[in-house]
């Protein structure tokens, strides 16, 4: 069973080529590349996958040559639209919340902290507890 299901759908297919630490990073690369060129925001990014393996492409230039290798032969001819890979990040800041809130900082604090609302902390601190619990 793939470990990909929290990924968009073309990172998700990227992941299952060239692995799921290497798809996040590329997708990284792509959403910041595109926001440098003034042409997106900071949460998606293009990329054409080439039918054949050029050096001359954008992918060749945020890529090791194995893993374009790899991309054109499993999804050449593709143009791809990346998001930002949002799932990973919340877990992270959910469990970050988590460890300040079990430090005994209050729930105004650490949204402060996180650059969130208060409502917002103790949403993602009740969803935190077990279902019992509620």
């Amino acid at each position: 069973m793939s470990k990909n299901y929290d990924l968009c759908e073309p990172l998700r297919a990227i992941a299952d080529v060239i692995g799921r630490e290497r798809a996040l990073l590329l997708a990284g690369k792509i959403i910041r590349w595109e926001a440098a060129k003034g042409k997106s925001i900071g949460r998606r990014g293009w990329v054409y996958v080439p039918k054949t393996h050029t050096e001359n492409s954008v992918l060749a230039g945020l890529v090791d040559p194995d893993d374009l290798a790899a991309l054109v032969a499993a999804l050449g001819g593709e143009l791809m639209q990346i998001t930002a890979p949002m799932a990973p990040i919340r877990r992270l800041r959910d469990a970050r919340i988590e460890e300040l809130c079990n430090d005994g900082e209050p729930a105004a604090l650490i949204a402060w902290k996180m650059n969130m609302s208060t409502r917002q902390v103790r949403n993602v601190l009740h969803a935190a507890l077990p279902a019992d619990a509620h």
